[in-house]
């Protein structure tokens, strides 16, 4: 009766891993509040999902906020960069939607600009993702983020299949933004996590695979 009450119990370890994860998503719909800090917030929201709810490490409000204020420069500009991309992107892709109804040979061009959209939003996630867990420069994260990412097609797609669920459920219904976020997040950094892995240093391994051997006991 009394392991019923111990807090390392997994029913009360399932329930503080829910309400921490409750938490975060609220954090990060307040970090996206300005709209320019999405990128910054879902950067801090990658990496303390990784550190708190997924390696038992530290608190939400604590390492939420010490990653927003660290990344707040550097993730800013990536979410500027990709969002003039996406703007680019879209905006061809709806000029040329307009072509097809007009039966123009131009209109089929929008299944290229579909598939340059799909890559952007891979790169996208794979920048954010090595922001928050690899400090490098904004050159190199850009180039790095990119060439990890096309060298992983198959876990890239799943990230991309995840992305864009999580896209058009929240344009069904916005109000999935209290929960979706964090749902998706803990969906990607399943699969980035496994491909940031090979690329981790020898210290940084050490670590990640003795957190593999202690959850498994």
């Amino acid at each position: 009766m009394s392991n019923l009450f111990n807090a390392e119990n997994k029913f009360f370890t399932a329930v503080n891993t829910m309400a921490d994860a409750v938490i975060l998503n609220i954090l990060w719909l307040i970090g996206c509040i300005p709209l320019i800090t999405i990128g910054t917030s879902t950067c801090a929201m990658y990496y303390t999902y990784h550190k708190v709810i997924r390696c038992k490490r530290s608190s939400v409000w604590r390492e939420f906020w010490h990653a927003y204020k660290t990344n707040f420069k550097q993730a800013t500009k990536l979410w500027l960069v990709f969002v003039v991309i996406f703007t680019i992107l879209i905006g061809d892709l709806k000029l040329c939607e307009q072509f097809l109804l007009e039966e123009q040979a131009m209109g089929y061009m929008a299944y290229l600009f579909i598939g340059m959209l799909a890559l952007a939003v891979i790169w996208f996630d794979y920048a954010i993702a090595y922001n928050a867990r690899i400090a490098d420069n904004f050159k190199t994260t850009m180039k790095n983020s990119a060439a990890i990412a096309f060298a992983n097609v198959g876990r890239s797609l799943l990230v991309l299949l995840f992305s864009a669920i999580a896209a058009y459920l929240l344009w069904l219904n916005p109000i999935y933004c209290w929960f979706l976020p964090i749902i998706a997040v803990a969906l990607i950094n399943g699969q980035i996590e496994r491909v940031l892995r090979k690329y981790m240093s020898e210290e940084d391994l050490e670590m990640e695979v003795e957190y593999d051997k202690s959850m498994n006991d």
